[in-house]
């Protein structure tokens, strides 16, 4: 069996290497005892565990950001998925994207109904042509794969 004496000897030198590590050698000697010592470290432990509560939160609403963001990008960021400023989800990203989107969609609107009017000759215009019809089909593609609750990929 262990003497009691020997075990709180060993704590002692386990704490003052820890402080020592922590500290340095000098400031460690500003501790009269064990105990004062042992207070401060359970002090700073204390505000570790808070300091990684907090980057845990923080963490976690960046997540929730970063969805909206994604959500704003699909064009999903209507009625009950609408974020607004001081909502837990809202970030000044979620709001470009936000805007960029609609301004996507009206930009898509005037290209449709420019696309009616346009009859292009061969050549690069030609080309142009074809790749307004491509986007015009995938905004088609998408709005079929949101109708059906499907994400819509390229």
């Amino acid at each position: 069996m262990e003497d009691p004496r020997t075990h709180a000897m060993v704590q002692y030198a386990n704490t003052y290497d820890a402080l020592a590590r922590y500290l340095g050698d000098q400031e460690v000697e500003r501790f009269n005892n064990a105990a004062e010592a042992v207070a401060f470290l359970a002090g700073q432990r204390d505000q570790l565990r808070e300091k990684r509560a907090e980057d845990a939160k923080r963490i976690e609403q960046l997540e929730v950001q970063l969805a909206g963001c994604g959500v704003a990008a699909l064009g999903r960021a209507r009625g009950k998925n609408l974020v607004v400023q001081g909502d837990y989800a809202w970030s000044g990203s979620y709001e470009d994207v936000a805007q960029l989107r609609m301004r996507y969609e009206k930009f898509l609107k005037v290209l449709k109904h420019a696309a009616t009017f346009l009859k292009w000759p061969a050549g690069p215009l030609r080309d142009a042509q074809e790749e307004i019809r491509e986007v015009l089909r995938w905004d088609d593609l998408d709005k079929r794969a949101q109708a059906n609750g499907e994400p819509f990929t390229l």
